[in-house]
């Protein structure tokens, strides 16, 4: 009902903070670790492994927000994107994120689209330079009200 709608759209609107929290949370775990480790020459997970863990989970929860509602998709597309891609860092920015805002390029819900065109730059910023081969034919169409679907 309209209470899961809501929550839907707080929750896509927090994710980036709860990424970069996590992500904060799990360096500060891992000197902890390191420490211990140390003093007791135990193996531990590196840092490289368990933000991979971490990364697959937030992976798991957007794909499932994009797909949820339109509720739960407008939150995180109008989310701090930056921020979200630099949790993912660049190349994840190419191979997950940046696809996913291209598929919703290619929707017919104009707000979504909106939405996008809003906070695209903030993938973009993390992305890099290359990303503008990806983003721009998506983008021109709309500009000049082509409705063509971009592949």
């Amino acid at each position: 009902g309209e209470t899961s709608e809501i929550v839907s759209l707080a929750l896509g609107q927090c994710l980036p903070s709860l990424a970069e929290s996590s992500k904060r949370f799990l360096e500060m775990g891992q000197l902890s670790q390191k420490k211990k480790a140390d003093e007791h020459a135990e193996e531990h997970h590196t840092v490289a492994t368990e933000m991979e863990i971490l990364r697959t989970e937030f992976k798991e929860i957007i794909a499932h927000m994009v797909t949820a509602s339109k509720s739960a998709k407008i939150g995180l597309l109008s989310s701090d994107l930056e921020k979200l891609g630099v949790f993912f860092g660049e190349a994840q920015c190419m191979n997950f994120l940046l696809p996913i805002l291209i598929s919703i390029l290619n929707s017919s819900d104009s707000e979504e689209k909106l939405t996008v065109f809003h906070n695209i730059s903030g993938i973009c910023s993390v992305a890099g330079e290359r990303c503008i081969n990806y983003v721009l034919p998506c983008i021109l169409p709309e500009i000049y009200g082509t409705s063509e679907l971009v592949s």
